[in-house]
């Protein structure tokens, strides 16, 4: 099942928003497409802040948000 948000032609674009900490890694970027669960989240951002790890934020990537058989 797909978790694409219903709406309608006036209203504005629904965008999920996912975050996901790792070990840290400098090979890490943006536009990276990271798979979890089955779905396809594309890295926004990587937060390098601390030491022990980073974080990414994500968005899903709609345009491979399909059913898997």
């Amino acid at each position: 099942m797909s978790n694409r948000k219903i709406r309608t032609a006036d209203q504005q674009q629904v965008i999920e928003v996912q975050q996901f900490t790792v070990r840290p890694r400098a090979d890490i970027d943006t536009n990276w497409l990271v798979e979890h669960q089955g779905r396809l989240f594309t890295v926004r951002t990587v937060d390098r802040n601390r030491q022990d790890r980073a974080i990414i934020t994500t968005e899903a990537d709609v345009r491979h948000d399909r059913v898997r058989n």
